[in-house]
């Protein structure tokens, strides 16, 4: 990011209106998407998002598919 703020570019913090938005639409529609790009919810990809990268972005896939937030560890 700094290469790029040195080069021209002008950096602006995400407003928390941003934020809510871009998380909504991992819950309601990316992630679930994912899910049924990977093959569902059995597979080694959910298991590994939900062990190792849900707890650090707050969000967990469900059994049926669905996604959800939880408390970010």
């Amino acid at each position: 990011m700094d290469k790029n703020v040195a080069e021209g570019m002008i950096y602006s913090n995400f407003t928390p209106e941003m934020r809510e938005a871009i998380r909504d639409t991992a819950i309601n529609s990316s992630l679930p998407n994912w899910v049924g790009r990977v093959g569902g919810v059995d597979t080694e990809e959910v298991r590994i998002f939900n062990e190792k990268v849900g707890p650090i972005v707050g969000m967990r896939i469900n059994p049926d598919g669905t996604a959800s937030s939880v408390p970010v560890q």
